[in-house]
């Protein structure tokens, strides 16, 4: 017996800390295609195929809850538990079970389990065991505190389902899955099936906010009111976070209230339209709820919206996309080279040179994903006639993991639906791919000395 576990333990020890990574997402999904493809987890609606139950787990595993059909009208109760459980792991990732795992039975934390984390949380942290504990510590205090008062709402009117409910929309939001079982109201309805009901959006929305904000920075902010007696000082990272999040959801919500206002709103209140607007920018950038028909909407708002989606969320959070802090330090850049600075400054702090080399290749990366995606899947299903906007928001959306939908997904081909499920996986695992393997490109280059040489850019 011993022999076989020392057998596997060499083995795994030869695969690079980023292998493990995606090994362990894909042992995941093909748990989760299984267990999808159990009778037991099907309604009896109908029937769901091995392709189906596939394209359901690639979404929860990576967090992106793009649906092929409505939640509660075709998934039993033991699939939308498989479902959750799938999309929790999914969105705290293998990697910090397993290292949380390790610290609860106090065994030690050797250096390689150390580096397969920093990695899996794509980030340099050094207090790793601070950092697990804060997860499992967040995940549980904002789900409960969620759960108990959408309770308060959905219990009265639901009866004992609505706890049920509750759990299902909070671990949802929270994961910045998008996922919903409110079908029983009205089917493929999202939030807009209860959206008169400001309480329980405003409950989902500061989840979905939260839980895109990074672990790193609700440890910060935590330290912060901690340790407020003693001058302590938010870090750079948390004010990034911090302030660009708020300002994309003030944006959004002005965007979105005068675009759609007269449009999927013309029948709202005003007040009901301010808080539709709130909601709708508070989950484009990650949870992918949405309180109003997204067909009916203008194409310039699909367009607005696949621009938030892209930046998605913050940096070692339950959301994905190019990342908040990404953005800033690509839009400092270009702000300081024009203001003639050969550095990078933000908020008085000069950035590497090494940073916003990987700013930009991230967001590179991400932009000729979506451009080889909109191809293949225009090519694939050129006779269906789609519109071009349609497709480059179904694709956004599945690299970004936010998990709107234009609804050509069920009716596209397979050959596009596996496009769209390797967007998915590398919008959960592509960031940190290409973070790695720029730092071990260069890991013989930091002392190489090379001619400097100029060129015309214009």
């Amino acid at each position: 017996m011993n022999k076989v576990k020392y057998f596997f333990i060499d083995k795994l020890r030869k695969f690079s800390p980023i292998q493990i990574i995606v090994l362990s997402f894909l042992f995941l999904i093909l748990l989760g295609t299984i267990l999808f493809s159990l009778p037991l987890s099907s309604s009896k609606t109908r029937e769901i195929t091995i392709f189906e139950a596939l394209f359901t787990s690639v979404s929860c595993c990576c967090i992106t809850g793009i649906p092929l059909f409505d939640t509660w009208t075709n998934w039993s109760v033991f699939g939308q538990i498989v479902m959750l459980c799938l999309t929790q792991i999914g969105a705290l990732g293998l990697v910090s079970f397993t290292t949380g795992f390790t610290l609860m039975f106090k065994k030690k934390l050797g250096l390689r389990n150390v580096k397969i984390f920093q990695e899996g949380v794509s980030g340099d942290i050094f207090d790793v065991s601070g950092l697990i504990k804060t997860i499992f510590l967040s995940t549980v205090v904002f789900e409960a505190i969620s759960i108990f008062l959408l309770c308060i709402k959905f219990i009265p009117r639901y009866g004992a389902y609505g706890i049920w409910v509750s759990i299902f929309m909070c671990t949802s939001a929270y994961c910045n899955a998008g996922l919903d079982i409110t079908g029983f109201i009205t089917p493929n309805a999202s939030c807009a099936a209860f959206n008169n009901d400001f309480f329980s959006l405003t409950v989902i929305a500061l989840l979905s906010f939260i839980g895109g904000l990074g672990f790193v920075v609700i440890i910060d902010i935590y330290n912060y009111f901690k340790n407020r007696h003693r001058n302590f000082s938010l870090s750079l990272q948390t004010k990034i976070v911090l302030r660009s999040s708020v300002f994309l959801i003030i944006i959004g919500s002005l965007i979105f209230f005068f675009l759609e206002g007269n449009n999927t709103m013309k029948d709202f209140s005003i007040v009901k339209k301010m808080f539709v607007s709130f909601f709708h920018s508070s989950s484009q950038r990650t949870s992918g709820f949405t309180a109003v028909e997204i067909n009916g909407q203008h194409n310039l708002t699909k367009f607005i919206t696949m621009c938030f989606m892209l930046i998605g969320a913050s940096p070692a959070s339950t959301g994905g996309g190019i990342k908040t802090v990404t953005v800033v330090v690509i839009v400092c850049a270009v702000l300081n080279t024009i203001r003639g600075r050969e550095d990078n400054i933000i908020y008085g702090k000069k950035i590497s040179s090494s940073i916003t080399y990987k700013a930009i290749t991230m967001a590179a990366m991400f932009i000729f994903c979506i451009l080889v995606g909109v191809a293949m899947i225009y090519v694939l299903d050129f006779d269906k006639n789609l519109s071009t906007i349609d497709i480059f928001y179904e694709v956004v959306s599945c690299i970004s993991t936010t998990g709107y939908t234009s609804g050509i997904s069920p009716i596209l081909t397979s050959a596009s639906k596996l496009v769209l499920m390797s967007l998915m996986f590398l919008g959960r695992i592509g960031p940190i791919s290409i973070i790695i393997s720029i730092m071990e490109n260069n890991k013989n280059q930091k002392n190489v000395v090379l001619p400097e040489e100029k060129v015309i850019l214009s």
